[in-house]
């Protein structure tokens, strides 16, 4: 009897979906993030190397 009144409250209850789904989207958002972080490190890296090449050379003439 008490774990059937415990199943009727965990059914009626929506906080518990809504904090899954939040968690869902906080977890997508995280791994965009992650993704494009990453892509635009290693864009940032080549363009750091490609300027400090080119002034090594500069400085070297």
């Amino acid at each position: 009897m008490i774990l059937k009144n415990f199943l009727r409250k965990l059914i009626k209850n929506n906080s518990g979906a809504t904090a899954i789904e939040y968690a869902l989207i906080a977890a997508l958002i995280i791994f965009a993030s992650v993704g494009a972080i990453s892509t635009l490190s290693s864009t940032f890296i080549d363009n750091y190397e490609s300027t400090s090449a080119a002034m090594d050379d500069a400085a070297n003439r």
